[in-house]
C-alpha cells in the first residue's frame, strides 16, 4: 500500500521553489486512483509523515525524501 500511494505523490509532484509539492490532491482522489478506502490511505499518509518522508501543509503534501519513499 506505501509503495502505491509513493507512486501517486511522486507522479503528481511539481517542484515550486525547489520544493516537491503535491497540490490540490485529497485522500479521496488518492484512494480512487489507487483502489483503496480513504482510511488506509490516511493511515498510509500518517506514517510517511510520522517517518519524515512528506511534510503536511494545509492541503499541500511537501515531499522531503523522495528517494527514500519508495523503500
Amino acid at each position: 500500500m506505501h509503495g502505491r500511494v509513493a507512486k501517486v505523490l511522486l507522479g503528481m509532484a511539481e517542484n515550486i521553489d525547489g520544493q516537491w509539492v503535491v497540490a490540490k490532491l485529497s485522500r479521496q482522489d488518492i484512494s480512487k486512483l489507487i483502489g483503496s478506502s480513504r482510511e488506509m490511505v490516511s493511515r498510509v499518509i500518517k506514517h510517511m509523515e510520522e517517518r519524515s518522508f512528506i511534510e503536511l501543509d494545509g492541503s499541500r503534501i511537501i515531499l522531503r525524501q523522495r528517494s527514500l519513499m519508495m523503500s
